[in-house]
């Protein structure tokens, strides 16, 4: 994942036993999920015949790849987004609390 390549495997004839789930795999596609430089995950396709994929499904999951990306990036800014409005209202409220506390301070003072 950190060479941002795809993975293009038409016979994984070895090396999957290790992978609890994956062993039954013969054919692999996997095309990195690339938002702002940044990898934020894998699309990943699998499938039980040797010489599965061609490169048209090659060129197909790489121009899915793109979109999934970036609406992965743009929920993970919401996210931060919504994070960042809920602690700004709260310091807002808090603030408030203060400046009523503060006046009826004040208040009390000027009528002692």
């Amino acid at each position: 994942m950190q060479t941002r390549r795809t993975t293009f495997s038409k016979n994984l004839e070895t090396g999957w036993a290790s992978f609890k789930g994956f062993s039954h795999l013969r054919s692999w596609l996997c095309v990195p999920l690339v938002a702002s430089q940044q990898v934020l995950g894998l699309l990943s396709l699998g499938d039980t015949h040797v010489q599965a994929f061609t490169q048209e499904h090659l060129r197909l999951a790489k121009s899915l790849a793109i979109p999934a990306a970036v609406a992965i990036q743009n929920a993970w800014l919401y996210e931060q987004a919504e994070i960042f409005r809920a602690e700004l209202e709260q310091r807002l409220a808090d603030l408030e609390q203060a400046e009523k506390e503060l006046r009826e301070v004040q208040h009390g003072r000027e009528l002692s």
